[in-house]
């Protein structure tokens, strides 16, 4: 089987539903919607696929589509958008009492648990679990933002992960997400509860809004080697690589996708 394809029209024929990444996917981080990007996602349309946006944003699947819309994609290119922000509020919303939350970054992450049982608390020492969202401030570094975990994990506090990405490009700059965050947290010993690619139960929540696609008929199509294509691979699903992403350096992973494709579309 050739792997190496120029366009998702080559494959089209092969598969029902596609799960498809976002960010260096379908959208550049400073730079808007990718044009190509489009074009692919009304090839898919005109072929009567089933698209479901699976995306390890912490915003909820309705925020993600919402933000989308003003960046000019609209969501009538996908039938439904699968975050890891929704599986982290399924999470909340399974407890039966409010549980005490430490929560940094960007201010308008809290409004990703509006409606579940959280209480948000000011300081570490006051919370029973961590939940870092999108940093303040781009770093190409986790060095800013170790005082605050090593604070976090001084305290002993459970660390939930929204987002397992640890880079994402902004303008070709690699920067600092939560994933990088959870890594140096596991390995110094904390205990991290991860949401997302490429980790099964987002694919198997994706999978069962569209369960009358078989795994062998579904591919995902992600730019991050050890997500999307990792994650993929664990649920039995093909995979196409989005080789001009965040992953574009990373080819000593080991893993394999089904196909590689420069650009999508």
């Amino acid at each position: 089987m050739e792997r190496q394809i120029q366009c998702i029209a080559d494959i089209k024929e092969k598969y029902q539903g596609y799960f498809i990444d976002v960010w260096s996917v379908l959208y550049n981080e400073g730079e808007g919607v990718i044009a190509s990007a489009k074009e692919g996602l009304r090839v898919l349309q005109e072929s009567e696929k089933t698209v479901v946006l699976v995306s390890n944003a912490a915003r909820s699947g309705q925020e993600l589509s919402t933000f989308l819309a003003r960046e000019g994609l609209h969501s009538s290119l996908y039938q439904h958008a699968v975050t890891s922000g929704d599986c982290m509020r399924a999470y909340f919303v399974k407890r039966d009492k409010p549980i005490r939350c430490y929560l940094s970054g960007r201010s308008y992450s809290r409004a990703t648990f509006e409606g579940v049982p959280v209480t948000f608390v000011a300081t570490p020492e006051e919370a029973e679990i961590f939940i870092p969202c999108v940093p303040d401030h781009d770093s190409s570094t986790l060095d800013p933002f170790i005082p605050l975990l090593d604070r976090c994990l001084a305290a002993h506090l459970p660390m939930l992960c929204g987002n397992p990405d640890e880079y994402i490009l902004i303008k070709g700059r690699r920067v600092v997400r939560t994933g990088l965050f959870a890594r140096y947290y596991a390995e110094k010993g904390g205990e991290v509860i991860a949401f997302g690619k490429p980790h099964t139960f987002i694919y198997t929540h994706a999978h069962a809004l569209i369960p009358h696609i078989p795994k062998e008929r579904i591919l995902m199509i992600g730019d991050g080697l050890k997500t999307d294509i990792l994650g993929a691979q664990n649920f039995g699903i093909d995979s196409l690589w989005i080789t001009s992403g965040v992953s574009s350096q990373d080819r000593e992973t080991g893993l394999i996708p089904t196909y590689e494709m420069a650009i999508f579309g």
